[in-house]
């Protein structure tokens, strides 16, 4: 019986941190895509600004 629990325990352990893991790799990469544009524009706009 207390085999089985600490298996359920360790299982729901790993789906949670799995979840965890996937949700923190989908905002990098949404990250990493999203953020390239923006400095590249936020650097456009400076220039623009400096000149």
């Amino acid at each position: 019986m207390i085999k089985e629990t600490e298996v359920n325990n360790k299982q729901e352990f790993n789906i949670i941190f799995g979840i965890k893991s996937s949700i923190l790799v989908y905002y990098y990469t949404a990250i990493m895509l999203v953020l390239p544009p923006v400095l590249y524009r936020l650097r456009k706009g400076k220039v623009v600004l400096e000149i």
